[in-house]
This record gives C-alpha cells, sequence and structure tokens, in this order.
C-alpha cells in the first residue's frame, strides 16, 4: 500500500503574507498529527508513505500543485490511500470536496481518511453522512465570510487612501513605520520623471526603452531585486530581463505617480478563482494626494495627449488565427508579433530595443510558418500514432474542458440561487420596516446587478457547453485536418536562419520536434496533401 498524506495552509493561515517561511507552523503540526495517526494503526505499518504539502494555498478550488500531482498519481493506480489532518485541508468548495469523497476516490479504490473528522471512506453510508455534509458545508461557508470579511476590510482602507499592495511600484518604496503608506524612492523616482520627460518631448515608448536599454538601466525587477526586495515571482521570461516597450507604457498610463491611491482595477471572479477580471475605470477606488507624488498632474496628462488612446483588445475566435500567442523567440523568449497586411509575418521586436540578444532579425512570413508547422506536425502524427488515436485524443481535450465548464456553471447557478435569496431577504425586511426604503433600493439595485452579471456569465458558458458538444460531435467521423492539427499545437520557438522548436501536446506529455525551413517545404507539403 502507499499511502499520500495531504498537507495545506493557506496564506491567512500564515499570518504574514508578505514573506512566509519555506513551511509554516501548521504545516508542522498537520503532518505531526497524521504520522502518530499511522503509527497507531497496525495495519499502515508496512505501507510506503508519500507526502505533497500546499503551502500558501487556498482550499477554494483544487488548482493547487500538490493536489494536483496528488490526484494524477491517484489516477494512475500509484495512490491507495489518502489522509488529511482535517476535511479542510482537502478544500473547503462544498460540492467539489464531496465529489471526490463520494465518486471519484471510490471509483478510483483510494481509501480516504481524514484524521481529526473520525472520517474512514470504508465505512460504509459514512460519505453520504449529514455529519459529512454538515462539515464541508461549513468549511465553505467559512471561506465564503472569510472572503467577505477581507474584501471588506480592504476596500474601506482603500478608500482611506492606504496602500495595501504587498508591494510598492517602481519609484517608491514602502514606509518603514507604515506599511499602508509608500514614499518616493529616490533612485527609481528619478527614472520614472525621465520617462515621462521623454514621453512629453514626442519620444515613443520603442525610442525612451532603447535609450534605457542602452544606458544600462536597471530594469524595475533588477532594481528591487538590487534592493532586497522579498518577491519571489515576476512576470517575466528571463531571470535577466531588459526594458521593453510593454514595461514603459505601464509606467506611463498609471497615474499612482500623480499621488493618487488606486484600487479594484482587477478582481476575482468568484470566491477560491485564480481569474483575475479586468474592472472598469469608473468603479475603480480613487483617492487623490494619498501619498507624495512622483510627477505633476499636468505632466501626466500631457504624456496621455501623447500616447495614442488606449483601445482594448477585441476577442480573437477559436480558428481565427492558430498561431495566435504560440509563436514566441527562441533567444529572448517573449512573443513574435503578427504584422497584418497582405502578406502577414512575425517577427521579433527586442532587437529594435535591446542588442544584447542575437534574436532573428529577418520578417518569417506566416504562410510560411503555417506550412512549416502542418508538414511537421502530420509527419509526426502518421509515424507516431494512427488519426483515430489524434481523433480521441483531441475529444478528451474538448470533453475535458466541457466538464469544467459544467462545474463552473454549476457554481454560478448557486450564485444566482444566492441572490434570488438575499433579494426576497431584502423584500422581507423592508416589508416589516426592519430596513429603510432607501436603503432597500440602494442593495436591491447592488444584487440585481449582481445577478445579471451572474446571468450573463451563465449564458456564455451555456454557449461555450454547445459549442464543445459540436465539437465533440465533430470530431467521431474528423479526419487529421489542419484544425485538429493546431488543436494539438502548444509551442513554436523561432531560432535565427528560420529553425523552429514545435512543441505539440499527447496524451504522454509534450513532444519536441526540430523542423529546418528548406528551399523546398512549399512543394513537400503539396505532395503531402495529395
Amino acid at each position: 500500500m502507499t499511502i499520500a498524506v495531504y498537507l495545506r495552509v493557506s496564506h491567512a493561515d500564515t499570518g504574514n503574507g508578505r514573506s512566509r517561511p519555506s513551511e509554516s507552523a501548521s504545516i508542522e503540526s498537520q503532518r505531526r498529527i497524521i504520522y502518530q495517526f499511522i503509527s497507531q494503526h497496525p495495519e499502515f505499518a508496512h505501507a510506503q508513505v508519500t507526502e505533497f504539502c500546499d503551502d500558501g494555498w487556498s482550499g477554494r478550488n483544487f488548482q493547487r500543485p500538490a493536489v494536483q500531482k496528488l490526484l494524477q498519481q491517484a489516477k494512475s493506480g500509484a495512490i491507495q490511500c489518502m489522509i488529511v489532518k482535517d476535511l479542510s485541508r482537502f478544500g473547503r468548495n462544498y460540492l467539489e470536496v464531496g465529489n471526490y469523497i463520494s465518486y471519484v476516490f471510490p471509483f478510483l479504490g483510494v481509501r480516504f481518511l481524514s484524521v481529526n473528522d473520525r472520517f474512514d471512506s470504508l465505512r460504509p453510508m459514512e460519505a453520504d453522512s449529514l455529519e459529512v455534509s454538515l462539515q464541508t458545508l461549513l468549511s465553505d461557508n467559512y471561506s465564503r465570510d472569510l472572503s467577505r470579511k477581507v474584501k471588506s476590510a480592504m476596500m474601506l482602507k482603500a478608500q482611506r487612501g492606504e496602500f495595501i499592495s504587498p508591494y510598492a511600484p517602481y519609484g517608491y518604496k514602502k514606509d518603514t513605520e507604515n506599511k499602508n503608506r509608500i514614499l518616493p524612492d529616490s533612485g527609481a523616482a528619478e527614472n520614472v520623471r525621465r520617462i515621462f520627460s521623454m514621453a512629453a518631448d514626442g519620444q515613443s515608448t520603442r525610442q525612451i526603452a532603447r535609450r534605457l536599454n542602452a544606458e544600462q538601466v536597471l530594469t524595475p525587477m533588477q532594481y528591487k531585486q538590487k534592493n532586497g526586495c522579498t518577491r519571489m515571482a515576476w512576470n517575466c521570461v528571463r531571470e535577466t530581463n531588459f526594458w521593453t516597450q510593454e514595461t514603459v507604457l505601464k509606467i506611463l498610463r498609471d497615474e499612482r505617480y500623480t499621488g493618487k491611491a488606486i484600487y479594484g482595477k482587477t478582481m476575482r471572479d468568484e470566491v477560491g478563482s485564480r481569474r483575475q477580471v479586468q474592472i472598469k475605470k469608473g468603479s475603480w477606488v480613487t483617492v487623490a494626494k494619498a501619498h507624495e507624488p512622483v510627477i505633476p498632474q499636468q505632466l501626466f496628462d500631457c504624456v496621455q495627449e501623447q500616447l495614442r488612446s488606449y483601445t482594448p483588445r477585441g476577442k480573437v475566435h477559436k480558428g481565427q488565427n492558430p498561431l495566435l500567442r504560440k509563436v514566441h523567440c527562441g533567444i529572448c523568449g517573449h512573443a513574435m508579433i503578427r504584422t497584418k497586411g497582405k502578406q502577414p509575418y512575425f517577427a521579433c521586436c527586442t532587437p529594435l530595443v535591446a542588442q544584447k540578444y542575437s534574436c532573428p532579425e529577418s520578417q518569417l512570413p506566416e504562410a510560411d510558418l503555417l506550412c512549416m508547422v502542418k508538414t511537421s506536425i502530420r509527419i509526426w502524427a502518421l509515424a507516431v500514432t494512427s488519426q483515430a488515436s489524434i481523433r480521441k485524443e483531441v475529444k478528451r481535450c474538448v470533453e475535458q474542458k466541457s466538464l469544467e465548464t459544467k462545474e463552473k456553471q454549476a457554481r454560478l447557478q448557486q450564485s444566482l440561487a444566492r441572490q434570488e435569496y438575499t433579494m426576497r431577504t431584502l423584500y422581507e425586511n423592508f416589508a416589516f420596516g426592519a430596513i429603510s426604503k432607501t436603503e432597500y433600493l440602494t442593495q436591491k439595485n447592488i444584487a440585481e446587478k449582481k445577478r445579471s452579471q451572474i446571468e450573463g456569465q451563465l449564458e456564455q458558458l451555456s454557449n461555450q457547453i454547445l459549442e464543445a458538444q459540436m465539437e465533440s460531435a465533430q470530431m467521431e467521423n474528423a479526419a487529421c485536418t489542419d484544425a485538429v492539427a493546431f488543436s494539438l499545437l502548444q509551442d513554436v520557438v523561432v531560432y535565427p536562419n528560420k529553425r523552429l522548436h514545435i512543441v505539440w501536446g499527447c496524451c504522454e506529455g509534450p513532444v519536441r520536434s526540430f523542423l529546418q525551413e528548406t528551399p523546398d517545404s512549399r512543394e513537400s507539403y503539396r505532395k503531402y496533401q495529395k
């Protein structure tokens, strides 16, 4: 027998969100309780114990690295028993935890034990008992209630103009005496002023980035790391990065440099989700004169006039561009830019701003790239597996996506039911005189807006489920078409001399292939099609 010991603690449990230790005290406590439980049961005497730990992860969803690895091994039959300290450590989502305990683990033949809850899935009817259901429901409600309280507290701080982000923006530093206050950082603030001055003089973001790289000015990431910043994850493709047009533009668009505190640009679409949703500017919390400005408001307004007006990207429909966000430069790692026109092409923009990388400077025509990718994928597909296997794999991916969409739909339907209940409760409170008419109408409008948003999301999910069902049905009799091939494509890495590194997915994991363009690549592809 192989026993999986699962340990989890969230950032809220650690009590130290900025620089948590490698393992919190709660993790040690869970480990001690579980191993003591194992030692007291002779049936586990000769079992092999494997430990999985998610330190600093919320239990509201199952998008956690250790639990995903555990579930993968359980599906492959490598684990026969799983032990947790209590049910809330495994998860705080009532529906998902109940689904795993009642259906998934029994189907996989995995025994599930919770020490503090005295739960053992081997005992008949225990998984569906009222006690277990009530325990998981309480954990779910506790997590939701905690989330609402934290959001409310942060909103009050934001409305007072306090700085509540874990890290100060480039150009500022945290006040050592007050963590909710930021002060200008002399070195970085001077660079920010210089960037705004160059933009006000008419220089483009590309020219500014190229000049900063030529003068070897430290990037925001390099500057913060040099000054002892404890941040672990950075949004960059390399450990050593450089100034890009996007980095410069992000600074020029940031109104916090005028002394304003801004909160609420993004929010999570639901409790426990890691997906961030963009919020319209009119709904942001903005407080003027919250901290010392780095640049005057007049300079900021002048720069905004120099820049092109911001237009959000339109939604790109599936199949409109099969190479969307899949073509990257193999030298600098950045995504290659697609230029439209009669003959679209991909090109790396890094040589335009930095000379330290030997990125491919030639333009790669989209037609040639499509031809090379199709040839590589189809030849590999015929050499390694049959068309039936490809259809089966693509259909599996489509059905998995459909299942995830249905789970999200179920959660939204629960949220819709809660909004309906809230509106009924509001009316009852108003009818019995518990709240005034003004308060009733205000809260009613808020609840109706939330209900409309949920209904809109449900409609989108219903359309996605319908599309997935149609796509799954088409896969039954589909040949190895271009659409099927590109659905397996994961990444295309371009090196100098048009040397490609193609990565596509299959059930065994990513498979890589190298392909060198030849003068007769188009002719070879035409012959292959025949």
